[in-house]
């Protein structure tokens, strides 16, 4: 629906019913005939959804292994299952902030959570937070953060201590970029350059910051005792920094990822097609449309 009919234009013919009309007309329309509204059952589609899930787990036993520094999967699993209703959510930057933490964290009907997904801008974190607690007195801010991005406006620890805004910092530690450092490794080999303290990029201790701008601060060192220590965490009064020791180059799945032909250039998969690839048998038994060409 659209109120200029040359816009409408543009998608033809994709449009299954096309409407040109003012929103405000549109919307008194439907409201006038809601009652005459059939919905279709979607029980069979539901069935199926859930059965991908139980099949195909965001968060495996793997990822839930005691032993070892912090998968980002499994934290994103139980913050989101510790973290109140009423609390708000911020979850930063590109790389595993967003591209695990949001596969894999159950957030609940009433909770909001903002995110930077569609443009993967570093430093987004820091500065949303203090929007999200001002914008919400009185209820808890969990902010999600990658170390190298949280370097990007790290000034603004001195505002959230000088407001003393209720935000919890988990900083997932992996030694710098590690979104950079997989896309260099993926198509250069084991070249990486700025991406970490063997290529020419250092972050400083954390905690040590935290510190020093007159912060609470934690460390979490490995995923031994990983429930408890959230809760530690989530139970401090006033903001806090907590450095999450976590993998440093976990593999990010299911995702989008390109292969390479015999001639050497790169072709991606469709959407429906995500890394870890299933078994053709497999894919094309899940598949309700046909797929693309391979």
């Amino acid at each position: 629906m659209d109120i200029d009919a040359a816009e409408l234009q543009k998608l033809h013919p994709y449009l299954q019913q096309p409407i040109c009309a003012d929103a405000r007309t549109f919307l008194q329309e439907l409201l006038r005939q809601k009652n005459s509204i059939r919905l279709k059952s979607h029980s069979a589609w539901d069935a199926r959804c859930a059965d991908w899930k139980t099949r195909y787990p965001v968060v495996t036993d793997e990822h839930r292994k005691p032993e070892g520094r912090v998968s980002v999967f499994n934290l994103a699993e139980l913050i989101g299952t510790e973290v109140k209703p009423e609390d708000k959510l911020v979850v930063g930057n590109s790389g595993s902030a967003i591209e695990i933490f949001l596969l894999a964290c159950p957030t609940l009907h009433s909770q909001r959570l903002y995110h930077t997904a569609g443009l993967g801008a570093m430093g987004y974190a820091i500065p949303m937070a203090i929007a999200v607690s001002i914008a919400n007195p009185g209820r808890e801010v969990i902010a999600i953060d990658g170390d190298g991005g949280f370097m990007f406006n790290i000034q603004e620890l001195e505002t959230i201590r000088r407001l003393q805004l209720p935000i919890k910092f988990f900083v997932l530690n992996n030694d710098g970029y590690s979104s950079i450092r997989a896309s260099q490794r993926a198509y250069f080999g084991e070249a990486t350059i700025g991406a970490d303290r063997n290529s020419g990029l250092t972050i400083p201790d954390l905690a040590k910051v935290g510190t020093a701008f007159g912060l609470g601060t934690a460390v979490i060192k490995d995923q031994s005792n990983l429930r408890a220590d959230l809760r530690r965490v989530l139970q401090m009064t006033g903001p806090v920094v907590c450095d999450v020791n976590v993998l440093p180059d976990e593999v990010r799945a299911p995702r989008l990822q390109s292969y390479q032909k015999p001639d050497g250039s790169f072709v991606s998969k469709p959407l429906e097609d995500l890394f870890p690839f299933l078994p053709r048998e497999e894919f094309l038994a899940n598949m309700i449309v046909k797929p693309l060409p391979e």
